[in-house]
């Protein structure tokens, strides 16, 4: 590699000692940008430390506080613009197109994986039968299932993980496929105004599988028997007795 000479005038100085493979360097100042750049950050950060981590400067996170209290404050007047929660607004929203269709988007984000696509029930129950295995099937205890879930089942408190919007339109959604029948899976539960059928105790099983016995000394005698109270005799009297009451 050659060597270069410097320009008459020029502040170019080699450095002595300084030869690395025929490599030299000149012992030129840094350009008065990059060194005054270089002095603004260091006092810069000295300023960003005292304010903000010694003194009481508004970081990120209380930036995003103050945008959930800000979120949190238009909720609750968007809220009171549409009420209390109650049968009457839920089934306008249920009648509401929009908010049918709001809440169907919700619903197959955080729904579809247990009651299927459109209500037909694959892990939890069939939503779209008559049968209800939580409330009466009203569109409050809808609500109030769906806002404090089944923890013993899985169902998560959705209040918790919805906004109270996009709890109700889910809500709605779910009440506007009620009574639709759906093919899926088998109903579940009681249906609203029909008791669970309860056996009577003529029909009550047995331990075997069989019909249970009416109680002893209660039933009434047979067409052509006589009641008696005494125990069987031996012999073929005892034997035609028996026999009589079969």
């Amino acid at each position: 590699m050659s060597e270069s000479n410097p320009s008459e005038g020029a502040r170019d100085v080699l450095i002595d000692d300084h030869n690395y493979d025929g490599i030299q360097e000149y012992d030129n100042p840094l350009p008065k940008w990059w060194t005054w750049i270089f002095i603004g950050s260091f006092f810069f950060s000295v300023g960003y430390f005292v304010h903000y981590v010694m003194g009481n400067g508004e970081g990120i996170h209380d930036d995003y506080q103050a945008e959930i209290k800000d979120f949190e404050r238009a909720e609750e007047k968007r809220l009171a613009a549409m009420g209390e929660v109650s049968e009457d607004v839920l089934a306008q929203m249920a009648a509401n197109s929009t908010s049918v269709a709001k809440g169907k988007e919700t619903y197959s984000k955080v729904c579809t994986q247990c009651h299927g696509d459109n209500g037909e029930g694959k892990i939890g129950p069939n939503l779209t039968d008559k049968a209800w295995i939580h409330g009466d099937g009203s569109l409050m205890a809808i609500y109030q299932t769906v806002a404090n879930g089944v923890l013993d089942k899985g169902m998560p408190e959705w209040k918790k993980q919805l906004s109270a919007g996009d709890l109700r339109s889910v809500v709605a959604f779910v009440g506007s496929i009620r009574n639709t029948n759906l093919p899926g899976k088998e109903p579940q539960g009681v249906v609203p105004g029909e008791g669970p059928s309860k056996p009577g105790p003529e029909t009550a099983p047995t331990k075997d599988g069989g019909a249970a016995p009416p109680p002893t000394g209660t039933a009434a005698p047979s067409a052509g028997t006589v009641p008696t109270t005494a125990e069987p005799k031996t012999g073929t009297a005892g034997s035609e007795d028996q026999g009589s009451e079969l």
